[in-house]
């Protein structure tokens, strides 16, 4: 469940109890390694039923890199996405209003910064999840490793981790080490 999710459930109230809900992402990377432009997933994905999710929303995804497809892509759409790229391509009325829109909020100084704090925070908080996951995947590796009776010296050399941190994941999984 997503984060902005949260805020909708009362205490004890079940996600299914949720009004259908819409995420959208916009990447700027091929979707799926695949040519299309958009993708929409309901518990699978609308046009390509190999591709699934088991989850209670739809979900968009765009691309920027992609190409249109055979799928119907809405002139403003591709549009917009075009401009993502190139913020200099403005094609039609809609993405004129967003240009201007991006503007305004450039030129206002407190905009500008509240825009800036919510994408450093965002970057911050993507840093931390992602160094939590390695650390996770070291401590599951010295643990299986440890449980092969591998020795503290060539653990150490092959996830470059000192002694002293393998000691501490043994210790915290309770496995005893011959020194």
């Amino acid at each position: 469940m997503h984060m902005m999710d949260v805020n909708h459930l009362n205490k004890g109230q079940n996600y299914i109890n949720f009004p259908h809900l819409y995420t959208i992402a916009i990447c700027n990377f091929k979707v799926y390694r695949k040519s299309r432009r958009v993708y929409l997933f309901d518990s699978f994905e609308r046009y390509e039923k190999d591709l699934e999710q088991d989850i209670q929303m739809t979900n968009v995804y765009v691309s920027t890199k992609n190409k249109i497809g055979n799928i119907y892509v809405d002139p403003e759409l591709n549009s917009f996405l075009e401009y993502i790229k190139d913020n200099t391509r403005i094609d039609c009325e809609f993405v004129k209003e967003i240009d201007e829109e991006v503007k305004r909020i450039n030129l206002n100084p407190e905009k500008k910064k509240a825009m800036l704090t919510y994408e450093t925070d965002r970057n911050l908080f993507r840093a931390e999840c992602e160094a939590k996951g390695e650390s996770k995947k070291l401590e599951n590796i010295v643990v299986t490793a440890l449980k092969e009776n591998c020795s503290l010296e060539f653990l150490s050399k092959i996830t470059q981790t000192s002694v002293k941190k393998i000691k501490a994941i043994a210790k915290k999984h309770k496995i005893e080490i011959d020194e």
